[in-house]
C-alpha cells in the first residue's frame, strides 16, 4: 500500500446534532434495579475529513479507504478514546488534491449518521413505540342461591315457612385484565398472590372484594437478558369472596341443651332447620342470620403495582 500517513484535517470535524421531535424510553437494568426514563431523540449528521499522503498520484479509491489508520464505513464514530454508540461512519469518499512535498495528497471525507445515546442503555425508540401495559375488562356470570330476592323478600310461603329450593339468580363478576413486560422472574409473586383477596383497600375497592384470580407469564431470553410478559387477572365481586351460609342445623338449643330437631310425627328431621343467633329455633318469618367464612388468603394487592382500572 502506498499510504504513508493519515491525519485529521484542521477543522475536519463538522458534526451537527438535531432534535427529531420524537422521544424514546430508556430502560437500564443494574442488578435487581430497573431504571426507566424518557429523553428526546437527537440525530447526528455531518462530516469528518482526513488528509492522506501517498506515494502514488493514481492510488485506487478502495485502496485508500482500506488504509489501516482510517475508519471503516459502518464502524462507530470515535473522538479520541470515546466511542459514540449508534453514531456511524455512513460512507467515505477519497478526493485527489495534488503534490505535497515528495508525496501526493488526498482528502477522504466521511458522512456521519445515527443518533446520540448513552453507551450502556437499552433503547426503545419512539419510532418503535414500546407497549408498557395492555388493559381490558370483562364480565362473568355465575349462579347465586339466596334466601332473599332482589326486593328483599324472603323465600317463604304464606305462613312463613321456607321453600325447599332456594332463589337462584345471575350475578356478575367484573374482571380486570393486565398485561405488561417485566424484568424480574414473577414465579414467587405468582405463588404468593394466587387466589389472594385484598386485605386493605385497593384503588377504592374495600377490603375483601378484589381477588387475584390468576397470574401467568412467559419468559424470553436474549443476549441482553431475560424479559417476562406477565398477565394478571383480578376480579371484583360485589358481595365479597367469603362463603355465606344460613345459620342452621339438625339440632337447636333449648333450656341450655342441644336438642335434635324432629318432624311432626316425632321422627328426626332429614332437613336442617334455621336457627337464631342464640341457637334456638328461628321464629317463622324472622330474618335468617347468615354466617360468612373466609376461604381465600389475604394480601396487600397494592404491592403488585398495577394501575387503577379507573385511570388506565
Amino acid at each position: 500500500m502506498s499510504v504513508v500517513s493519515v491525519e485529521l484535517k484542521k477543522d475536519g470535524r463538522q458534526v451537527k446534532q438535531s432534535f427529531t421531535g420524537q422521544t424514546r424510553t430508556i430502560i437500564r437494568t443494574i442488578g435487581e434495579t430497573v431504571e426507566r426514563w424518557t429523553e428526546p431523540v437527537i440525530k447526528i449528521s455531518g462530516q469528518v475529513i482526513f488528509i492522506v499522503l501517498a506515494t502514488r498520484p493514481d492510488e485506487l479509491p478502495i485502496t485508500l479507504l482500506s488504509a489501516p489508520n482510517l475508519p471503516k464505513v459502518g464502524s462507530l464514530y470515535m473522538e479520541g478514546e470515546t466511542v459514540f454508540q449508534n453514531v456511524f461512519y455512513v460512507d467515505g469518499q477519497p478526493r485527489f488534491i495534488g503534490p505535497r512535498g515528495k508525496y501526493w495528497e488526498y482528502e477522504v471525507s466521511y458522512t456521519l449518521g445515527g443518533d446520540f445515546t448513552e453507551t450502556n442503555a437499552t433503547i426503545n425508540e419512539g419510532e418503535r413505540e414500546e407497549t408498557l401495559l395492555n388493559f381490558s375488562t370483562s364480565m362473568e356470570l355465575e349462579d347465586y342461591a339466596s334466601a332473599v330476592d332482589l326486593d328483599g323478600q324472603w323465600n317463604c310461603n304464606s305462613i312463613g315457612e321456607f321453600f325447599a329450593d332456594p332463589i337462584v339468580f345471575k350475578t356478575g363478576i367484573l374482571s380486570f385484565n393486565y398485561q405488561r413486560r417485566e424484568y424480574f422472574n414473577p414465579l414467587t409473586l405468582t405463588q404468593t398472590y394466587f387466589q389472594a383477596i385484598n386485605s386493605v383497600a385497593w384503588h377504592g375497592f374495600s377490603p375483601g372484594y378484589v381477588k387475584v384470580a390468576d397470574i401467568s407469564f412467559s419468559a424470553t431470553q436474549t443476549t441482553n437478558g431475560t424479559t417476562y410478559d406477565t398477565t394478571y387477572k383480578l376480579q371484583y365481586r360485589p358481595r365479597g369472596w367469603g362463603v355465606v351460609k344460613a345459620n342452621g342445623g339438625f339440632y337447636y338449643r333449648s333450656n341450655g341443651a342441644n336438642v335434635r330437631a324432629l318432624n311432626d310425627d316425632g321422627s328426626p328431621t332429614d332437613q336442617p332447620i334455621l336457627l337464631a343467633l342464640d341457637g334456638s329455633k328461628l321464629a317463622a318469618g324472622a330474618t335468617v342470620p347468615m354466617k360468612t367464612f373466609r376461604v381465600c388468603p389475604l394480601a396487600d394487592l397494592n404491592n403488585l403495582d398495577l394501575p387503577s382500572p379507573f385511570e388506565v
